[in-house]
């Protein structure tokens, strides 16, 4: 659905049928955000059941699970955003969570809506009058790219339906970022910590391995921390970067017990502004086999203090 190009010098009943046109395709449009709202909608209600379920097994601490959603939300919206002209399917399907999280078809007809409410609102942008020749060409290129993302989207939505027991993905990778002094922060912070909070954080870390983020937030609001995630769930957190498609920069994990802890702030701020000091270095050696076999048996010993000795993750292959 790619709007007609108004050319103004054409004749006055040409000119009147291309911009009835072009509303036709902005009413389309508007009802394509709304159908696009009754299937999130509907998604909703199939879901919450499960949403329920995974409720209750929080110990009795309530969870809003709508505002939950919407800091996931957040997340994957800043990067497929970001999809400019010419990217390619892999670039779309990395940046979305597993087939496996619960939340998979929520996030993808979100984001659906989210390409239909923005093509209507370039469609709007184009019948104003100050739009010159160029914002016409310009705005062209934008609505194809987002009709491009929907596609893609709705393919994948209409995929038969898999077992999420047998989806087989590529499992993400864990960088583990070293403190000025030499030492891998995360395993310090987790060996100074009582051995009853280690099962927490495997959940958390293992949800990052497998793409489906556990509790996912951003801190897209926070210019120290922006670009910043975290996993969190039962008064734990880890907070990571994403360096490539399949790979996660691991930059601390800690106990929160008060969101009003000005110090807790001050040390996260502390922590990731040592990690954006070295984060191009580091991605810099993501295709060092000697630094990723190194980070391997970093990631063993993670495992390890975690209480999982037999499962010893293999990261270390390089991206193609």
């Amino acid at each position: 659905m790619i709007f007609k190009e108004i050319d103004f010098s054409s004749e006055n009943e040409e000119l009147l049928a291309t911009i009835e046109k072009n509303c036709a395709m902005a009413i389309n449009a508007r009802n394509e955000i709304r159908n696009a709202e009754r299937l999130l909608s509907q998604q909703k209600k199939e879901s919450v059941v499960e949403r329920k379920a995974v409720s209750n097994e929080n110990s009795g601490v309530e969870v809003k699970r709508d505002d939950e959603f919407e800091d996931m939300i957040k997340c994957f919206k800043a990067d497929y955003a970001s999809l400019e002209d010419g990217f390619n399917e892999d670039d779309l399907f990395d940046l979305l969570p597993s087939k496996k999280s619960y939340r998979y078809k929520d996030v993808l007809l979100r984001l659906i809506a989210e390409s239909t409410k923005e093509i209507n609102e370039l469609i709007e942008f184009s019948n104003e009058d100050d739009t010159t020749a160029d914002d016409l060409l310009e705005i062209k290129k934008l609505i194809q790219n987002e009709q491009r993302k929907i596609s893609l989207l709705k393919e994948l939505l209409n995929k038969k339906e898999e077992n999420k027991d047998e989806v087989i993905e590529e499992k993400n990778s864990l960088i583990l970022i070293p403190t000025t002094g030499g030492n891998i922060r995360v395993i310090s912070e987790l060996e100074n910590m009582s051995i009853e909070y280690m099962p927490l954080f495997k959940e958390l870390f293992d949800s990052i391995v497998d793409g489906t983020f556990k509790g996912l937030k951003g801190f897209n609001n926070n210019n120290d921390l922006n670009g910043m995630r975290e996993v969190k769930g039962n008064g734990v957190r880890v907070v990571f970067k994403r360096l490539t498609k399949k790979k996660y920069a691991i930059v601390t994990a800690f106990i929160k017990r008060n969101n009003n802890n000005t110090g807790y702030q001050d040390s996260l701020r502390s922590k990731v502004t040592d990690f954006k000091l070295i984060q191009d270095k580091i991605k810099n050696n993501l295709n060092n086999q000697e630094f990723m076999d190194q980070n391997d048996l970093y990631v063993e010993e993670l495992f390890n203090i975690l209480g999982e000795e037999e499962k010893k993750p293999q990261f270390g292959k390089k991206d193609n």
